[in-house]
């Protein structure tokens, strides 16, 4: 007996069922206000919403990480996303509409919660690597300093290897008080070069 051959299900037949059993919207009355709920977001929305919180969980000028303002704007974009909320433009006025009112709760209620849950994974995630991206690139320029540093000590040591300690203290006292740069140095040390009695010249005498 011949086996029967599965039949995949097409495109079309899988967006009918969906069509025919999922909302995608839905209107709820909230405190005689109507909101429209999108009940699952796009995937465009999606990365929008896992990279707005990441970002701004940075300081602007100082680059730090500020965890304790994470929920309040997962919360603020969950209203702005999934509903139709026009959040204030300061974050005062966000925080009193997020944390004095339940709208956040509402909304809540009638969303994707596993697509909730797959964004704030994303989202945690995210702030790991940028967290980590930002300790790399420190770890980077602390190596690149410390290089500077090495390279420095070297012209040094190579640039006093003939000279005595009282002529190293002569330099420093050359050079004052003021900032240090290369030009300065070398000038300063070939002052004091020319300081130094000339040395004699041997003369070999001629064979016999």
């Amino acid at each position: 007996m011949a086996k029967k051959t599965k039949k995949r299900i097409t495109i079309n037949a899988f967006e009918k069922v969906m069509k025919e059993n999922y909302q995608p919207v839905v209107e709820v009355e909230w405190n005689g206000l109507t909101i429209e709920i999108k009940r699952t977001l796009s995937l465009q929305e999606v990365i929008s919403f896992v990279e707005g919180v990441a970002d701004a969980c940075f300081d602007d000028e100082t680059g730090d990480y500020l965890p304790e303002v994470k929920d309040f704007l997962i919360k603020s974009f969950v209203l702005e996303k999934y509903a139709n909320f026009t959040m204030p433009s300061n974050s005062n006025g966000m925080y009193e509409l997020i944390y004095c009112t339940d709208a956040f709760a509402t909304v809540m209620n009638h969303i994707n919660t596993e697509q909730f849950s797959e964004i704030e994974m994303a989202i945690n995630d995210k702030l790991d690597y940028k967290t980590n991206a930002g300790i790399e690139a420190m770890n980077k320029q602390v190596t690149t300093i410390f290089s500077s540093f090495e390279d420095i000590e070297k012209n040094l040591s190579q640039l006093f290897s003939s000279v005595d300690n009282e002529s190293v203290a002569k330099l420093v006292e050359a050079l004052g008080n003021g900032k240090i740069d290369e030009e300065k140095l070398v000038k300063a040390y070939l002052a004091e070069k020319e300081l130094e009695p000339e040395q004699p010249k041997i003369i070999p005498m001629p064979a016999e």
